[in-house]
């Protein structure tokens, strides 16, 4: 008669090994590093769709004179954020993914996405009347300097007007496209499927 008891094969090596909590843990965390760089990607990734055909508020009318002939919203400032869209692995548990871009201490990331409201200054009228003049043959292109000069190389169409005397502020319109990304529930169930995978191979011994 056989007497009872437990064989102990050499699968017991392999289930002492996955239980071990010092090796689980560097497995996990092997694993997990892996799994935190591949979600960055895809929330990387997120970001960009959003800039690229995310829907919002239109243009007004300064804004489309600015970027004609493009009229969809953040079409050209999609064009300086699209690249600026990074993201980097800070521990196995932690990434980060955004923009660090900004140009001379302003963020133009921020102002966009915030949206902003900025007061028109009598320097600023008076820049957009000489941008009028310009567009209309009473002054030359060689008058125009710094900012007047960049935004008449931006302006494709070279129709410039002054601002009218009831415009006392410029207003750009919130555009979360990030807030709306990382919101965005089928990155959710990518996220949740990349770490759960992630674990289940720590779990099993994978490293």
């Amino acid at each position: 008669m056989a007497k009872p008891g437990i064989k102990l094969d050499k699968n017991w090596k392999r289930f002492e090994r996955m239980i071990d909590p010092r090796k689980f843990d560097a497995r996990a965390r092997t694993q997990m590093r892996r799994a935190t760089g591949v979600v960055a990607l895809h929330v990387q990734k997120e970001i960009r769709e959003e800039i690229r055909g995310g829907r919002y508020k239109a243009n007004a009318d300064l804004t489309l004179t600015l970027k004609a002939p493009q009229t969809r919203p953040l079409a050209h400032t999609g064009r300086l954020l699209f690249p600026a869209v990074t993201h980097k692995v800070i521990d196995p548990f932690t990434a980060w993914a955004g923009i660090k871009a900004t140009n001379k201490g302003y963020n133009v990331a921020r102002a966009v996405h915030d949206g902003k409201r900025i007061p028109v200054s009598r320097k600023m009228r008076g820049m957009f009347a000489l941008l009028a003049q310009v567009s209309m043959g009473r002054r030359k292109v060689g008058d125009l300097k710094g900012r007047a000069r960049a935004l008449w190389r931006m302006n494709k169409s070279k129709k410039w007007y002054p601002l009218k005397a009831s415009t006392t502020e410029i207003v750009i319109p919130p555009r979360p496209f990030m807030q709306r990304a990382f919101a965005s529930k089928p990155l959710h169930r990518r996220v949740n499927r990349i770490w759960t995978q992630a674990m289940q191979a720590a779990l099993v011994g994978r490293r």
